[in-house]
């Protein structure tokens, strides 16, 4: 995980009224950046392989699928809170621990009926619906333009630069033109509640991006090569192959698709479960009423507090290793 300059700003910060962040932070062993495939709820993988590790708040089944990436400090290659369904062979590097019961045959070593899991998703999965509203509120300091079919994306921060696009324009772009601060994390807020994503969308690091899909409650993913990390935590996702070049966390996901890459380097995924209350608007979705507005930060203010997070973040989260793209089985 990068530590950005802006770390030593972040931690002068003080929120009159937030509670203290150690209360806010999830206390868990594991979290979102210790796994590349990320579920809430339930999870339907059909033939594709994740070279990383793997957490499903519900229900997985596994066809034909092989996952990766244990190591000696995360011994377990996927964690299942719910039920296990595993057919058709496959591998599981690490074996699983599964809250529920599983269909696994011995070899995969699956421990089933754990009562303690490394992972609390009930507390993480709020945290990341909260964190995705959060994000996708923040005012874009970059400018994209469509034209000729393509994306012109520019920002001159250095530290982060984040965008704002419809669902709509997305569906329709087939190719990127970028000027961007090297270096820098890129976030791409996309809005809409129905997105198609297809065709080759990569462009700059892959590791330094994250599209957030605050408001999308369906993605269907045919034939795509997207490069960065994709957070959809209330959308159920649909997979008709191809590829994405970073981590995916998704609400539900059924069909196929590949996973695989570095994963997310930048610091967005560590904030804490609720924004400290600031001055500003109510954020979109948030429910707050009268007396209860929930506030919207200036973008510069949040940028640096989610980095500031970061830094207490890097102490919980285990740095993972290299993992070639995931190809299909």
């Amino acid at each position: 995980m990068r530590i950005l300059p802006a770390l030593a700003a972040a931690a002068a910060l003080t929120f009159v009224g937030a509670p203290a962040l150690a209360a806010q932070l999830p206390t868990s062993t594991e979290h979102v950046g210790d796994f590349q495939f990320y579920v809430l709820g339930n999870m339907n993988l059909n033939g594709n392989n994740i070279s990383q590790r793997a957490a499903v708040g519900g229900n997985a089944t596994f066809t034909g699928t092989s996952i990766a990436g244990s190591t000696a400090s995360d011994p377990s290659s996927l964690v299942v809170g719910g039920n296990l369904t595993y057919n058709n062979g496959g591998s599981i590097a690490g074996g699983a621990l599964v809250g529920g019961t599983s269909t696994a045959p011995a070899y995969l070593n699956a421990a089933a009926g754990q009562t303690s899991l490394p992972i609390d998703f009930t507390a993480e999965n709020l945290r990341l619906k909260n964190l995705s509203t959060t994000l996708g509120a923040m005012t874009a300091t970059g400018t994209a333009e469509s034209k000729w079919g393509g994306l012109f994306l520019t920002g001159t921060n250095t530290d982060l630069n984040v965008f704002t696009i419809s669902a709509s324009l997305l569906s329709q772009t087939s190719w990127f033109s970028v000027n961007i601060a090297q270096g820098s994390q890129v976030l791409i807020n996309v809005t809409g509640d129905t997105v198609n994503l297809s065709g080759g969308l990569n462009f700059y690091t892959a590791s330094n991006i994250l599209w957030n899909f605050s408001q999308a409650t369906s993605i269907t993913a045919g034939g795509v090569s997207l490069g960065g990390t994709v957070l959809a935590p209330y959308a159920s996702m649909q997979g008709n192959g191809g590829s994405i070049a970073g981590d995916l966390i998704v609400g539900n996901f059924n069909g196929a698709i590949s996973v695989g890459g570095p994963g997310y380097a930048g610091n967005l995924l560590d904030a804490p479960a609720t924004p400290p209350p600031v001055t500003g608007g109510a954020l979109p979705g948030s429910g707050a009423g009268p007396g209860g507005v929930v506030a919207v930060p200036e973008p510069g203010t949040w940028a640096l507090m989610i980095l500031g997070f970061g830094a207490m973040g890097a102490m919980l989260r285990r740095r993972r290793g290299q993992g070639a793209l995931a190809t299909r089985a």
